[in-house]
């Protein structure tokens, strides 16, 4: 029974870790494209300003990565969501495996004596 309910405790733990996870994730997410746009509007970037070739992929890619990763922190944390939105199915799931452990615990305990 006692780990039954301490199953029980990690499943709750588990909706915490992934809540915050996703926060995490959308908060960062949105300070990195902040800082990002007031970086883009304040600056002076002319990527036609006589650089090689080679000097202007690597102008456009170091501006435009802050950009990328505050895209894919968003979309881990739509990830990090959607498992908490899915957080009763998985703890349905964990119930009637929680249920199979009990009766096979109880059926192993009632064996065991004679």
């Amino acid at each position: 029974l006692r780990k039954l309910r301490r199953m029980a405790g990690e499943q709750r733990d588990q909706k915490r870790f992934y809540t915050a996870a996703a926060l995490a994730f959308l908060t960062v997410g949105l300070l990195t494209a902040s800082a990002f746009l007031i970086w883009a509007l304040v600056g002076d970037w002319d990527f036609d300003r006589g650089y090689g070739l080679l000097d202007q992929e690597l102008l456009f890619i170091g501006y435009e990565a802050p950009l990328g990763v505050a895209v894919l922190n968003v979309c881990f944390s739509l990830l990090m969501g959607l498992r908490v939105a899915l957080h009763r199915m998985y703890v349905g799931g964990c119930d009637d495996r929680n249920q199979l452990v009990a009766e096979a615990a109880s059926g192993a305990m009632g064996r065991e004596l004679p």
